[in-house]
């Protein structure tokens, strides 16, 4: 099934829900204190490297995740406080380069974001917010092993983000007493860290420069004992070139490493609970 149908599905599912089973009373703010959610996440993931405004190579496939976050009162009513994580993992993520071919790897990593909201009007029947914090992303690239169709032995690589977001989220009272939800957000890399391992030595790779956007839509559809959250979403980096290592090998010769410019698009639907 491909994204548009899997959408058409969820949205289609999300509305008989809510028309048959929900609730009579309004429904609670996502965004609002003292609240939990968690959900599961699919989604497509495509990495690409630019050398020279050519690719050089590309890694893509399907990624899953188990999201989580909590929600709190900070300094006055105006003020929420979220913290949120999410665990994700890919299986068989092809990878393809024009030197050294093709070969698979396995994927996993981690994000973790301690956010500040403030309400910007918790009267209407609009609830816009902006928000602001740090977040921190992690990625490993299980690649150590993995031999190319080339012959070309892959490694284990470490990418790190340490990042800024400043975003804009917006939500009303729908149908049946439902909530559709909206948000936008840019994302301002503070620090970035690439690490290689290759033959026993570890390369690292400072990145300094760097955004990211992400954008979504939640539905949430309040049930008997909780609520029930559908979404979509779309994430993208892009980071410049890194900062060059220089590499002593044991025959005295020295090179220099550099990891070289660098998207990341991921797109994808959510499903889960809020409590």
């Amino acid at each position: 099934m491909n994204f548009k149908k899997t959408l058409a599905v969820l949205l289609m599912g999300s509305s008989f829900l809510a028309t048959t089973f929900a609730s009579a009373s309004a429904t609670v703010p996502l965004l609002s204190v003292d609240s939990t959610d968690i959900s599961l996440e699919g989604y497509h993931y495509h990495y690409d490297e630019t050398v020279n405004s050519s690719q050089f190579m590309k890694s893509s496939g399907k990624m899953f995740g188990l999201n989580g976050g909590i929600n709190g009162k900070l300094f006055n009513p105006a003020w929420i406080g979220r913290f949120e994580g999410r665990l994700f993992a890919g299986h068989k993520i092809n990878y393809r380069s024009n030197g050294s071919g093709e070969s698979e790897s396995h994927y996993s990593g981690l994000e973790t974001r301690g956010l500040a909201y403030y309400l910007l009007n918790d009267n209407g029947s609009w609830l816009p917010s902006v928000y602001t914090g740090l977040g921190y992303r992690f990625l490993y690239d299980h690649g150590q092993g993995a031999i190319s169709t080339t012959g070309a032995s892959s490694y284990d690589r470490h990418s790190n983000y340490l990042y800024l977001p400043i975003g804009f989220h917006i939500e009303r009272e729908i149908y049946a007493s439902s909530r559709l939800a909206f948000h936008i957000e840019y994302a301002q890399l503070l620090w970035g860290m690439q690490r290689s391992m290759i033959y026993e030595i570890t390369i690292e790779n400072k990145q300094r420069r760097g955004y990211g956007l992400r954008t979504g839509a939640d539905w949430l559809v309040p049930l008997k004992h909780f609520d029930l959250l559908t979404g979509i979403f779309g994430r993208y980096w892009k980071i410049a070139d890194s900062k060059t290592a220089e590499v002593s090998w044991s025959n005295g010769t020295i090179d220099k490493f550099r990891e070289p410019q660098n998207k990341t698009h991921e797109i994808g639907f959510r499903i889960g609970a809020r409590f």
